[in-house]
Formats: C-alpha cells, structure tokens, sequence
C-alpha cells in the first residue's frame, strides 16, 4: 500500500522486494505489476524490462516477453547471463529459446547478427548464434555460485610502467585488438575443432573483437616470467594486478541476481544500473584443434586454493562444480558442430566471433585464463582508439584505482620500484593498495 509521506526511492524500495519475492514463489503477474510501477516512477530503472520480459516467458507469453525484453538496455547475451538461473527447467528453457529466435527478427536488435545474416536466411544460422551465446553464458564466471564464492579476485599481468599510468595517471584500462595477443593462432582453435577449412576463416572486417587477459591464480611464475617484460625484455620484471570482480559487470540485474540484496541495501537504489563500460568476465577453454577434445574450463589450481586457506569441503564443491561444467561445454560444443553442418561456414565463422575468443589451444591451459570481450564496430571512432606509438587499435575501459586489491611484482623487479610505489600512494593522497615481491622461486638476475 502507497504511504504519502513514502519518498520516491522508499517506493521504489517497496515494490522492488514486493516484485522480488512475487518473482521467487512464482506469482509472476504481481511481480510485472510491481516492476512496471517501478519504471514508472523512474526511467532510469529501465533495466527492469529484462525481469519483465522473464516473468512473461514463465507465464508462456511470447509477444509480451518480446516486446518488454527488445525495450530494455540488454544485449542479447545480457539477458542469456540473467536468465541462466532457469536453463535447467526443460520447458522454461524452450520457451526462452523461442522469445530469443523472434528478438533475432527485430530490426535493429541486434546489429552484429543483422550485419551479417541476409533477412530471408536467419533460421539456421540463429540457431548457431544462439547455441554460441548459450555456451558463453555457461562460461561467465558469475554463473555458478559455487565457483564465484572461492574466485573472489583474478589477476592481470602486465609491465610496471603500465601499472604507474593506470594507478598514477589515472589512464583507463584498455582491451586490445585480437590480432595483438601472444598466440598467434588466437580465434581458429574452435574452427580448426568444427572442421571449417582455412578458405572460409573470417577476413578483417569493421566487425572487431578486443579482449582483456586475466587469470584464476593471482601469483602464477609463468605469468610472472612471461607477461610484462620491461624495456630490456628481461623476465620476471612485470606485476600481477589483482582486481576484485566488482571490476566486471556480473550481469545480474533486477529480482534474478543472487547478490542484489547486499548491492541495494549497500546503495540505497534497487541495484546499480548497468553500465555501458563495465563488461563481463568468462572462463576460457582449453581444447586440441586437431580432435576437438576438450581438456579443461579455466579455474582456480587447487594450490592457490589452498594459498589462500578454502576449506577442504568448499574445494571439493568447486572441483566438483567445474567438473560439471566440462561437461556442459563439451555437450555444447558437439551441439554446435552439429548444427552448422549445412551451414555457410564463412558465416558461420563470423557469427562465432566472440566464442571463438574464448577457446583456447590445450597448450596454454596452465595459464587459466578469463577474458572481458567485446566486439565493437572500428570504424566507430569515438568508441576504437589508436595506439601511434604501437600502430594497434584498442578500447578504453574504465580506471582502476578502485578495484585493484594487491599489486605483487615479479622476482626480477628492483625493490625500490614497489617502494616507489608505496611511497607515491601516500604522496598523492590515494588509498594504500598492498605490494609485495613475488617469493616465487626464480633465479633473480
């Protein structure tokens, strides 16, 4: 019931936990009613037409689901991560699969998809793109509880110059153009695995994945060797930042996120409205391109859960948990290979431009790798930046002053670097972030 004297955010409040927990025991008209009377009193809360849209497609109506879910600010993979909570119930599932083909036939909904598939033409290659999307949703890393509560920080490796203009200059963090990373067969793991022939691997087109690299263990000697040379290209000179997962957007927005009582009672608001530059994280996969066998879903080494004191039976719960999810990623890709049989493989490999960025050569595996990624059109120039001084395209981020937790420096590194950092923290009136000189055994030269 309405109180007068209620403020706009008390009401806001109100009808937020009342559509919540109409939303969990199931009374789905309630919860519509009560999230609409929510963006009706605020535009801002426009987010909530992806619960909207979900509450439609467990009552079986499609239209509606349609037309509340095309309104929102999601992408397409946005709502796959919110809706992940229900993939279990077969027929929630179905259903879901249905609104998502006939979102994929709304003009200008998806873009990325539409610039590449002719309109008389959609429907096996949006099978395709759905199966895709499904699978990247099973690899965020927010997706299963279990895991998310042992994977609290990833790290990423980098020089120590770099760490100065992003702590110090307050540089943004960049994603970089694909074609800049370590390995070079980057993006053709997964077609070499489904059998598609050079001939038909993607051109370079305006259509352009950036990626940003972190991994599960935050103190790793093979990262700390390799990563972050500095101008001697000497090892072991680089740093391991480590960033808490706020750093990421969890994609978990409205009545479907596990966490969102602890984000509305920290904000005062029902959750933070997504925003544009924050991106989500997935694991990465480790597969053989010659066979298609896939070997592992990157994740936290048992040592480094151990390092940092877990409880023997949360460990067994998380081997167990990312065992089940080998799993899942190894039905979902036979789904794939399945369904692109009489397909276009040209367009086939175009639409796959995202997932492609996530499957990974076995011979990297030890790195347990996550990545942000997004696509983004190059020839937009407010978004895609150029590096002069590197000729390579990039994205801005976001700064990271407030989600950096440690900064643990190679074994090569001279001491007075991490001194000159500690010292500069309190020079410049920053908070103090930790840094530490890796006791990995290394051969310091």
């Amino acid at each position: 019931m309405k109180n007068n004297n209620q403020t706009r955010e008390q009401l806001v409040m109100q009808y937020f936990w009342e559509g919540q927990d109409a939303f969990l025991c199931g009374q789905y008209e309630k919860a519509i009613e009560c999230f609409q009377k929510i963006i009706g009193l605020d535009p801002i809360y426009d987010f909530l037409y992806e619960p909207i849209g979900c509450a439609y497609i467990e009552l079986g109506k499609v239209e509606p689901a349609v037309d509340a879910l095309k309104t929102g600010r999601m992408t397409l993979l946005d709502i796959f991560n919110m809706s992940s909570y229900n993939f279990g119930n077969a027929k929630y599932k179905k259903k879901f699969i249905k609104v998502l083909n006939k979102l994929l036939d709304v003009p200008k909904y998806d873009k990325f998809f539409e610039s590449i598939v002719l309109k008389d033409n959609k429907e096996g290659y949006k099978d395709i793109y759905i199966q895709s999307l499904l699978i990247m949703s099973k690899l965020h890393v927010e997706n299963n509880e279990t895991l998310s509560k042992l994977e609290k920080s990833v790290a990423h490796n980098t020089t120590v110059k770099t760490a100065r203009n992003l702590l110090f200059k307050d540089s943004e963090f960049r994603l970089s153009d694909t074609d800049n990373l370590n390995d070079p067969s980057e993006g053709l793991s997964l077609l070499k695995a489904l059998k598609i022939k050079e001939k038909d691997y993607p051109k370079v087109d305006k259509d352009n994945a950036f990626v940003a690299s972190f991994s599960f263990n935050l103190e790793n000697l093979t990262m700390l060797r390799l990563y972050g040379k500095d101008e001697s290209k000497k090892e072991a000179t680089g740093v391991s930042i480590v960033f808490n997962k706020t750093f990421f957007d969890a994609n978990n927005k409205g009545c479907l996120s596990p966490n969102n009582k602890k984000s509305v009672v920290e904000n005062k608001i029902i959750t933070e409205t997504k925003s544009d530059n924050k991106a989500s994280l997935y694991r990465c996969v480790y597969i053989d391109p010659d066979n298609g066998f896939v070997e592992s879903i990157s994740h936290k080494d048992k040592y480094a859960l151990k390092r940092e004191k877990a409880k023997d039976g949360d460990i067994e719960q998380y081997e167990a948990a990312i065992k089940d999810l080998t799993c899942d990623i190894k039905e979902g890709l036979k789904e794939l290979e399945r369904k692109i049989k009489k397909l276009d493989k040209e367009i086939v490999a175009k639409l796959l431009l995202q997932l492609r960025y996530l499957i990974k050569d076995v011979a990297f595996k030890d790195e347990q790798e996550c990545r942000i990624i997004q696509v983004a059109d190059i020839t937009d120039k407010e978004k895609v930046n150029v590096d002069e001084a590197k000729n390579t395209l990039f994205l801005n981020y976001i700064k990271v002053e407030d989600y950096v937790e440690e900064l643990i420096f190679a074994p090569n590194v001279d001491k007075r670097d991490i001194n000159n950092f500690e010292k500069r923290f309190i020079h410049e009136g920053k908070r103090k972030i930790e840094c530490r000189l890796s006791k990995l055994p290394y051969y310091s030269v």
